[in-house]
């Protein structure tokens, strides 16, 4: 009776071995690739120059026409993946929007949203809130 508990416990660690990752020992486990890195066809890292990481944020903006229409004075800078982005919007949730949108894009390192939100207070003049990083 031990000898089949054995064998049957066996044949379930073989059954398992690939779900646990222990089919075998040149085992290698998918990479997760850092921020501002995109993987090449061959599993190579590729840098997105910072040209192109300019025209990826100008196309994913513009691409949401409503959002770009409330966007004044968009303006984007990119230094070794590090995009900072400036303009001015109506509402935090407008510049939390685009700041997401530009995070998401493959080869952005880090984003520093200097957009401004403008506030109309109850004498309708409009007061600037400065972004922070």
């Amino acid at each position: 009776m031990n000898h089949n508990l054995f064998l049957l416990a066996a044949a379930g660690m073989f059954l398992a071995a690939p779900v646990i990752g222990l089919e075998s020992p040149n085992f290698q486990s998918p990479v997760v690739q850092p921020q501002g890195q995109m993987v090449g066809q061959h599993g190579q890292q590729v840098q997105v120059s910072d040209d192109d990481l300019s025209d990826q944020v100008e196309k994913a903006i513009s691409s949401d026409k409503k959002l770009y229409d409330a966007i004044d004075d968009f303006d984007v800078e990119v230094n070794n993946g590090v995009v900072t982005i400036e303009g001015e919007v109506e509402s935090p949730a407008l510049k939390s929007q685009v700041e997401s949108i530009v995070r998401s894009l493959p080869g952005v390192k880090q984003v520093i949203n200097n957009i401004e939100v403008e506030v109309e207070d109850s004498g309708q003049q409009s007061q600037h809130m400065h972004g922070q990083q």
